[in-house]
């Protein structure tokens, strides 16, 4: 009796099974299988042949049945290292949502174990609880030369290493209007959106993720990058060991523009707004609007380390760190053009800049507005210079013990400093210490300081060995500049109602103050332009786009122009902003 007891819940049990599972057909004859349960979903999991075929989505499956399933390790992922998933999926528009995995020892793990020439597309994971061992993200664990496009995941994920919000590892891959939402948990190399991203086009995907990891190369959009990205955002929490970056943590070799992170970042060292590390990047038009936390050395509004190209980028909010710690780059050996800092600088150590914390890179027509306080080699524009910084200007505090300077604290043997003026207040925190309107020391003794300029009064700095000091009137006279051979013709300009009527540069990205001493930033980007000029300034009122005869070509309210059908050129705009005028030019291409 016991025997065939047995046998009988067997054959239940082999029923339930087989159950569970149920083949989908072509329904509607369009080559594709139509999946319209989840039991449709358990079936191409667990049939690896099936996993070159096309698949499309019916409607909606909640798959919060899946945490019974396989002892309690949930849904089993589609597609491994071995035999990845190569077909097709659309989700067309419809979402699975309360998928669940649960498998920390295992290797590409998520809805897709691993993808490779596959297509996945208008899919949504919603509510997802994803856990494994490497390689872990919701949509797919590892994506190799697979297009994702308009793909979404929301929920948890966590994982040890190569870990991201929609992909655990990506390598040639191309991904499209993807998004992310929720939270991240990893060892190392983490991402909100892409753990690991090698070699793929990356176009307009975005993550708004806390990010938690205890190792390195964490970021809010990618851990670690080798790639083509442009217009992408971030924003949320990032908290890991080094290299940390509200959109990346460690890039290397990447094509970064048209992008941004409002993304607080706090790590052990080298933490960044946007990019933890950056090597051998081409950065264009993107900007950070963060607070970056470093227990130890490299912290900076935009980048903690950089040796890279950046242009038309800028950085804002509060950078705190120990050593090197910049409002823009912490330790930089970047060549880095029109771009602005204003975010506010705290160090406990030495080497405090209003732009970057040191210098061994070129910079070039780039300011900073923010306060800058450390102990020493505290600069308002670098806390030591061992670089080259030319066509600058800083208007923020500067606090420091000691060798502190309105433009640079300590310059080296190798620093150099033209066409820089400065007007921060300079607070020496030690009587009796080195400081200096333009440098608190110089070290190079083939360096002329006769073309920098700082303001005796707003500093209260009436004497320096470096530099020139003349009085606030005095700083708004363009003849001085003229005489010292700064070009106004098309680098500076100066007029009584931009930028408090000090220099401000013609072109890029430039930020004024209003007569309540606060910070108005006016971005314009990209420039040179194509098709669309962005512009982002507060209470904008109207904007008049003028060509080189003084014609009005466009007056509109909106931050965003169409200039497509304008003629390749030079063109002046306007601003009003709360019923002042504000002066800007772009080109279009």
């Amino acid at each position: 009796m016991k025997f065939y007891i047995s046998l009988f819940l067997i054959a239940i049990f082999a029923a339930s099974s087989l159950f569970s599972q149920e083949e989908p057909t072509d329904t509607d004859a369009n080559g594709l299988l139509n999946v319209s349960n989840l039991n449709h979903l358990r079936w191409i999991s667990e049939n690896h042949h099936s996993w070159r075929y096309g698949f499309e989505l019916d409607n909606n499956i909640n798959a919060m049945d899946t945490k019974n399933w396989n002892d309690g390790r949930g849904f089993k992922s589609i597609g491994m290292s071995e035999y990845p998933f190569r077909g097709y999926f659309d989700g067309k528009g419809y979402a699975i949502r309360n998928l669940y995995i649960n498998t920390p020892n295992d290797s590409c793990v998520g809805f897709f174990g691993c993808t490779d020439s596959s297509r996945v597309q208008n899919l949504h994971i919603k509510n997802c609880n994803i856990t494994g061992g490497q390689t872990v993200g919701a949509m797919s664990g590892i994506c190799q030369r697979s297009d994702i496009d308009s793909c979404t995941a929301s929920g948890e994920v966590q994982g040890t290493r190569r870990v991201g919000g929609l992909i655990g590892s990506a390598d040639r891959a191309r991904l499209r209007d993807c998004d992310y939402g929720g939270d991240v948990k990893c060892d190392s190399t983490g991402g909100g959106l892409v753990g690991n991203c090698d070699s793929c086009l990356v176009r307009n995907c975005h993550a708004n993720c806390n990010m938690n990891a205890s190792g390195n190369n964490v970021g809010g959009l990618f851990g670690k990058s080798h790639s083509d990205i442009d217009s992408c955002s971030s924003s949320g929490n990032i908290k890991g060991g080094s290299r940390a970056g509200g959109l990346i943590g460690y890039g290397k070799k990447n094509s970064l523009k048209n992008s941004n992170s409002r993304a607080n970042v706090e790590c052990d060292s080298t933490g960044g707004g946007l990019v933890g590390e950056c090597n051998s990047c081409q950065i264009r038009n993107c900007h950070s609007n963060c607070n970056v936390t470093v227990s130890g050395n490299n912290a900076g509004g935009f980048a903690g380390k950089s040796n890279s190209d950046i242009d038309s980028c800028s950085s804002n909010g509060e950078v705190r760190g120990n050593k090197n710690v910049g409002g823009f780059v912490g330790e930089c050996d970047s060549t880095i053009a029109h771009s602005h800092s204003s975010s506010r600088v705290e160090a406990s150590g030495n080497n405090a800049g209003g732009f970057t914390g040191r210098n061994r890179g070129q910079i070039r027509n780039c300011s900073s507005t923010g306060d800058c306080d450390g102990d020493e080699s505290v600069g308002g524009f670098s806390g030591e210079n061992e670089g080259k910084i030319q066509n600058a200007y800083s208007r923020g505090m500067v606090a420091g013990n000691g060798l502190m300077g309105g433009i640079v604290g300590d310059n080296t043997e190798k620093g150099t400093v033209d066409y820089c003026y400065a007007t921060g207040e300079i607070n020496a925190k030690k009587p009796g210490q080195n400081f200096g309107g333009v440098v608190g020391r110089n070290s190079n003794s083939e360096a002329g300081f006769d073309n920098n300029f700082w303001d005796t009064q707003t500093s209260k700095k009436q004497s320096s060995k470096w530099g020139k000091g003349k009085t606030s009137s005095e700083m708004k006279d363009p003849g001085i500049y003229l005489e010292a051979g700064w070009d106004f013709e098309d680098i500076w300009a100066l007029d009584a109602t931009t930028n408090d009527g000090y220099p401000y540069f013609s072109d890029g990205l430039t930020a004024v103050k209003d007569e309540e001493n606060n910070e108005i930033k006016i971005l314009v980007y990209p420039n040179p332009a194509y098709s669309i000029l962005n512009i982002e300034a507060n209470k904008l009122q109207k904007i008049v786009i003028y060509d080189l005869n003084g014609s009005v070509l466009k007056i509109t309210n909106s931050n965003q122009i169409d200039i497509e059908n304008l003629p390749t050129g030079l063109y002046f705009m306007t601003l009003t902003i709360e019923n002042k005028i504000y002066h800007k030019k772009f080109i279009k291409e």
